[in-house]
């Protein structure tokens, strides 16, 4: 399961997502006119929508990948089903996520946003899935 050399590497791989999930979390408390003026700063008020699409999707992407690395750490095989539990892991969150921040002053739960974070996985996980799977067929056939 573990190999003993490189157990802080497995270590780093599990605890990722529990970290990254908290950073969300944190971006979930920021109130309404404090999160609109983040957004306004980095891009100007007319990009306002999109950014924050930009934003769930570069998140819950990031999410779905960190599960998946970690489901590695635990079975090696890269088996195409860890793509889909992973991406369920980051949707599941991200609806969890929405619920929160109907909680918060100045923000709202959006059907549109779960529905990127969806996405955002299920494509991040598979074209990590992909890639991966692809170097490990050239590695090999390279020794």
């Amino acid at each position: 399961m573990f190999k003993a050399n490189s157990m802080t590497q497995n270590l780093g791989f599990i605890i990722a997502p529990g970290a990254w999930m908290a950073f969300i979390f944190f971006l979930s408390t920021l109130e309404g006119p404090v999160s609109g003026r983040v957004l306004e700063s980095v891009s100007g008020t007319w990009t306002e929508g999109w950014l924050s699409y930009l934003a769930h999707a570069l998140l819950y992407g990031i999410l779905a990948i960190l599960v998946q690395s970690a489901i590695w750490v635990w079975d090696p095989q890269r088996q195409p089903k860890w793509v889909f539990v992973a991406a369920l892991f980051a949707a599941v969150y991200g609806i969890t996520d929405e619920y929160h921040q109907s909680f918060v002053v100045g923000r709202s739960a959006s059907a549109s946003d779960v529905v990127v974070d969806s996405v955002a996985a299920l494509v991040a996980a598979a074209l990590l899935w992909f890639w991966t799977t692809r170097f490990i067929r050239v590695a090999a056939s390279v020794t």
